[in-house]
Order: C-alpha cells, then structure tokens, then sequence
C-alpha cells in the first residue's frame, strides 16, 4: 500500500527496516511504496548514505554494514547531552526517597546520577566506578558498585555479578546502543549485557532511558526484550512513526519533555 503524507524522518526508518528484512531496495519500489517521485527517492538515500546507514549501488542502496565497535564513554557523554538531561530529569517522576535503585554504566546513567543530588536516603547499586564516585562525593546514598576489571577508555568494570539472591532493587534504570520493537534494548559487549542481565534480574521494575537517536538500530547483545522492560523513557523528538508503531502494540512510553 502507497503511504502518503510520510514525513521524511519516519520514511528514512521505514527504508532502514526494509533493508534489513531484504537486504536491498531500489528506487522503483521506493516510489510505490511511498508514493514519491524517482528524485525524491534519490534524495532519501543520498541522506542515508550521508549519515552512513546505507550504500548506494546503481537504481538503488543495500544496508551498509557496520563496525559494531562500543564508543568510550568520554566521547559518548558528548552525544545528545540535552536529551539525555531531559531522559534523568523524568527518570526522577519514579524515584522516591528511601528507594533502593540500580543505574546501569553510561552516560545516560551519569546524567541520572548528577539528577540525583536532592533526593534522600537512597541506596544506589552500580555497575560504573565515575557513577559511583559522583555519587559519593555529591550525595549521602549508601552505595553498592560491584567488583570486577575496569577497562581502559570506559568506566564500567566487567565481570560476571555474582550478588546474593535476597537482594531486591526497587527500580533499576538502564540505557543501551540500540532499541528496536523487535529486538528490544541491545549494546555491542555481550559480556556486559550478561552483567547488566543479572542486576535487571534482582529489580522490581525495568526502565529504559533511551533518546531517540537509539530507536531503530540494533546491536549484537541483547540485554532485554521489550516484554521484559516495563517502562520506557524517551525524549521528546521520538518520530511519528516510532510513536504509531508503539501504540500499535499497546506500549506504554513516557515522553520528557
């Protein structure tokens, strides 16, 4: 079926998922599935290609394959900083003093952390050593950072957890590389999506804080499905086209705005 009055972002998402089902598409089929002109088909795939999701190829594009690299967090926390303060301040609307949370490493986790400093009698488990010294320094949360090796550029340590069961997190809040309804939230390290595994399975509730640049990738290592996460947070530029295919199952998101 043609679909008119597509905007260009929700446009650029569709092509995205149709060439990860098929692999390729063409001009021809661009212009009948979104009921376009050839120049303005031409025009979508030259922003694609710009923005390196796709190759051009003669008539048409095929999905560029990716180094699935993880990006240091010091170059990370540079990347959507106001939508990642919009993310941590709505985060705040679930947290209540007295709370047991859990912050996963990342720089939407530290944006959380900074967010926290006017909360009381928190108790904080973490898996980010700069988490929890910010934390430390700014705060009087008892703090819990589970052992293992630091690695170099990244501020999460790695090791396979190994908590007492009894432990119970009231809510744990989690960010990723790449959220899609498929596949749900993914990261590039599949050891630390195990670490992350284990501290979601000792949480009351599963929060995501995802920014809208996330939506539509996905990465090698899943860290839940979406039927396992019960809340998303996410900034208010989320496309059109995510919000309809949300509401299309029935998903509850909250927008911060």
């Amino acid at each position: 079926m043609a679909k008119n009055s597509i905007f260009l972002e929700e446009r650029k998402q569709e092509i995205l998922r149709i060439l990860k089902e098929n692999n390729r598409i063409d001009v021809p089929q661009m212009c009948e599935i979104f009921n376009i002109s050839p120049s303005t088909a031409r025009n979508d795939l030259k922003l694609l290609e710009k923005e390196n999701f796709i190759k051009r190829t003669h008539g048409g594009a095929i999905l560029k394959i990716k180094d699935d690299k993880e990006i240091p967090s010091t170059e990370n926390e540079k990347a959507m900083i106001d939508e990642k303060t919009l993310l941590a301040k709505k985060a705040l609307d679930f947290i209540e003093d007295g709370d047991s949370i859990g912050i996963s490493t990342g720089s939407s986790g530290y944006a959380l952390a900074k967010a926290l400093v006017n909360k009381k009698n928190l108790t904080v488990i973490t898996n980010d050593v700069k988490i929890a010294c910010f934390l430390e320094q700014n705060t009087s949360f008892t703090i819990f950072i589970i052992g293992g090796v630091i690695r170099n550029q990244f501020h999460y340590i790695m090791d396979n957890v190994d908590l007492p069961k009894n432990i119970s997190i009231n809510k744990f809040f989690f960010s990723s590389n790449g959220f899609t309804i498929e596949h749900g939230a993914t990261i590039s390290d599949i050891m630390l999506s195990k670490n992350e595994k284990t501290l979601l399975s000792l949480s009351q509730k599963r929060i995501l804080l995802c920014d809208h640049s996330k939506l539509g990738k996905t990465h090698f290592a899943q860290i839940l499905p979406l039927d396992k996460i019960d809340e998303i947070i996410i900034d208010k530029d989320i496309s059109n086209y995510f919000l309809n295919e949300f509401e299309k199952i029935s998903y509850h998101i909250t927008i911060a705005k």
